[in-house]
């Protein structure tokens, strides 16, 4: 979640970590307090070895934030250097994409189904950050495809994101280098330790 979200109002509130009970009690203590909370886990994160990764693709998951325009020279840049570029549009999204060739859309699968090809993945101001460090795949922030939020998550603040990009060109530097730029270490953070699934769900009931 984000500091943005309303605060807790319903009687029980099972929140998926620690990132969403410290947030949740920044934006409204009084209403934190005053119900219930448990923290169980990110229940929409599959079991690791359910997913297998055929890394053939640049995975681009952009959302309206995101100017078209820069979208665009990244696409272009991504296939001058030889990448297979997917575009995935937040599901909100309903811009009509133009003006892009030999590139493929994504429309209608799920997060986990485009991992599945994903050499890496390029995103700003996204939650998919998450999704693709799970499956330990190259994630990179490109803060230039939109000024208007920065680091809404605290992605960069917490530390899973080390650098943020503001160009094309040193983002392709980067990739082709295998730069880390993340420290999964502190994925838990944000989606709860997914370990011992079954007695934490057995907890909650």
């Amino acid at each position: 979640i984000s500091n943005l979200f309303p605060g807790l109002y319903h009687d029980l509130n099972v929140l998926f970590s620690e990132d969403s009970m410290q947030k949740y009690f920044k934006i409204d203590k009084e209403a934190y307090k005053s119900k219930g909370v448990f923290c169980l886990f990110d229940v929409r994160f599959p079991e690791i070895n359910h997913i297998k990764n055929n890394a053939i693709n640049a995975l681009v998951c952009y959302n309206l934030l995101d100017s078209m325009n820069e979208i665009r020279k990244l696409v272009n840049t991504l296939i001058d250097n030889g990448y297979n570029v997917v575009l995935r549009p937040h599901p909100s999204d309903k811009r009509r994409v133009r003006g892009f060739e030999n590139i493929e859309i994504s429309v209608g699968r799920t997060i986990w189904e485009d991992l599945k090809y994903a050499a890496f993945v390029i995103v700003n101001e996204s939650a998919v950050t998450l999704e693709s460090l799970y499956l330990n795949i190259p994630t990179y922030k490109l803060s230039s495809l939109s000024l208007s939020i920065r680091d809404n998550y605290g992605f960069i603040d917490k530390g899973l994101i080390t650098k943020e990009y503001f160009n094309e060109n040193e983002l392709i530097k980067d990739i082709g280098s295998a730069k880390i730029v993340w420290d999964t270490n502190k994925l838990e953070w944000f989606i709860g330790s997914l370990k011992n699934r079954k007695s934490k769900l057995k907890l909650l009931n």
